[in-house]
């Protein structure tokens, strides 16, 4: 008996695989202390200078069961700080600190470098095609649709 071809080779499968393949380069060049997802934050931040936690899973695209443990381990790091809102005691501003910045500075190369290393077998086209696709097909799940037309050309 044959095992249909999605079992192995389908969406699931294959990304599952390039997600670690991802972490794996991930850890062997940039840093095996600091996660993708915890650099993701570390950038989002550097470039905003500080977020509450919705707009930081909103641009992270981590749900916040995810981000408020990542965001804990951050904080003893000493990479972020995290305070109350001035205007609304509920709310939680993080921020990047002096030594998050200078970090995301340092590791920003290498972090390109596996993104290109990733997807190295594809040609620049290739790459942009996957990307404006793989973005279409987060889109249309997201958005619970097995056929999305959101472009992000």
């Amino acid at each position: 008996m044959s095992l249909p071809a999605e079992v192995l080779g389908g969406a699931g499968p294959l990304a599952r695989r390039l997600h670690h393949d991802h972490n794996r380069l991930w850890a062997a060049r940039v840093d095996d202390q600091l996660t993708g997802p915890q650099y993701s934050v570390l950038a989002v931040l550097l470039d905003r200078t500080d977020a509450d936690h919705t707009r930081l899973s909103s641009l992270t695209h981590l749900d916040k069961s995810t981000l408020t443990p990542l965001l804990a381990r951050l904080e003893q790091r000493g990479l972020i700080a995290i305070s109350p809102d001035a205007h609304d005691r509920r709310r939680r501003i993080v921020s990047i600190t002096d030594a998050g910045a200078t970090l995301v500075d340092e590791l920003s190369p290498a972090a390109a470098e596996v993104g290109r290393d990733l997807l190295g077998a594809l040609t620049t086209k290739e790459q942009d095609d996957l990307l404006r696709l793989l973005r279409k097909a987060v889109d249309g799940a997201a958005n619970g649709q097995g056929d999305n037309t959101i472009d992000h050309d």
